[in-house]
Parts: C-alpha cells; structure tokens; sequence
C-alpha cells in the first residue's frame, strides 16, 4: 500500500498522504487503541493545524541499512519543513521493504512517489 507520496514541485517536494487514512483503519487490528488512537487523529488531515504535513517540504530522506542474525531491517528517517516553519521529524523503525524512485535529472523530470511499509 502506497502510504505517502513525494511529489517534486518547482520550489521543493509536496507530500500526498490523501491515503493515510485508509491505512490506519487497515492497521487497526494490529495495533494498541492508543497507538490507532494517535494515528487516526484529524490533525493528519487538517491543513489548518501546525503539525498537519500538508504542504511540508523534503529537506532530508535518509535510510539506515543493518543485519541482524539472518534478517535485514532498516531506518528510515524523514526530515520535513512544515508550511507553518516548523521542522517535523518522521522516524521509522524496523522497515522490511522499501522503494524509493527518484529518476534522473533532465529537464522536468518529476520524482514520482515514495513508498514505505
């Protein structure tokens, strides 16, 4: 499930997270009330609010690659500039799988999405 979107725009990067919603009552079962609680709150969705992503722009997007036994889990790190001029910090841990597409510079060349699960 594409979770949230890298959209590159002239001046920087949009974030798409029009899906999240979906994807925190697709995980309700999985998790504790009070973690579906936090994740399912309006301010994810309301543009209004300071900690809302909407409008956020990449400063960084940085992947932390370990073994672990016969495993291999990573962390991803998101560093974002909310429209608000905050910096927000997204920090997931444990990530099995990953894709990342950036294509390469020429022209108008867009970065398509980002996906993490």
């Amino acid at each position: 499930m594409k979770i949230i979107k890298l959209i590159k725009q002239k001046d920087g990067y949009t974030l798409d997270s029009s899906l999240y919603a979906a994807y925190a009552e697709s995980v309700k079962h999985k998790v504790q009330k009070h973690i579906y609680s936090f994740m399912s709150n309006d301010w994810h969705y309301n543009t209004q609010d300071h900690r809302c992503l909407h409008d956020a722009k990449l400063i960084s997007f940085t992947t932390t690659e370990f073994e672990e036994k016969e495993t291999s889990n990573c962390k991803i790190e998101i560093l974002l500039q909310g429209a608000y001029g905050i910096k927000i910090s997204l920090v997931y841990t444990n990530v099995t799988s990953y894709s990342c597409k950036k294509p390469r510079p020429s022209g108008q060349a867009k970065l398509q999405h980002t996906e993490i699960f």
